[in-house]
């Protein structure tokens, strides 16, 4: 029995869908409507982007020297170099020779007047002679520009002459003897000269000297009684 072919059922063709213009328009209009934009938004300048620089080194400032001075515009005046002032003169010993200066200037040696104890410098020997012996101390006994001079020497020898004193122009005060003195043994011993200066302070400064030296023997004066 013969088969029949089976029936092909060809599918009908589709029609197309009235919505594809729709959405093509609607594509078109996006198209347009960007491009409007872009032209709106070309005119406004884009943001710069910031680029980091890289700083250079800074080179150091040359140093400047300094400016001199100005001039200055006071009068100058040479400096002066101050002296530094004198020591103060040394405490007055009591009993010390001091020579004032109404006195002197009047020609008085009043001040002279009482018994004076003379030794060297620190109590020292007065004098040292060759061949002689050692002149430790001078006691005077004066008045009124008269008296005498007791002399004591090494070996408790124990000379005495007669004196005199008087102030010279200068203003110096000379004490001299009128010979040599007489000692206890029987010798004779040379006085030296004395000669007493007074200083703006203090005690008055005093030597002896022979006339045959020229070095003088500074002197203490020390007042015993009047």
């Amino acid at each position: 029995m013969p088969v029949e072919p089976e029936e092909v059922e060809i599918p009908a063709p589709k029609k197309r869908s009235r919505s594809l213009p729709l959405v093509g328009g609607m594509v078109l209009m996006l198209c347009i409507a960007s491009a409007a934009a872009w032209f709106t938004l070309s005119g406004t300048p884009e943001a710069e982007t910031a680029v980091p620089q890289i700083s250079e080194e800074a080179e150091p400032e040359p140093v400047k020297a300094p400016e001199p001075p100005a001039p200055s515009t006071l009068p100058l005046q040479l400096a002066t170099v101050l002296e530094a002032p004198p020591p103060p003169p040394p405490p007055l010993t009591p009993g010390a020779l001091v020579m004032p200066v109404d006195a002197v200037k009047a020609g008085s040696t009043r001040f002279l007047n009482g018994r004076w104890r003379i030794s060297g410098e620190n109590r020292g020997p007065v004098v040292r002679l060759d061949k002689l012996p050692v002149l430790h101390a001078i006691t005077l006994q004066i008045k009124d520009n008269e008296g005498s001079a007791t002399l004591a020497l090494d070996g408790k020898l124990s000379c005495k002459t007669d004196i005199y004193s008087g102030l010279m122009p200068s203003g110096t005060l000379m004490v001299k003897s009128r010979a040599r003195a007489r000692c206890s043994d029987g010798s004779r011993y040379p006085m030296p000269e004395i000669a007493c200066r007074q200083g703006e302070t203090g005690a008055a400064r005093c030597e002896a000297r022979y006339n045959d030296q020229e070095q003088s023997l500074p002197l203490t004066f020390k007042k015993v009684s009047k």
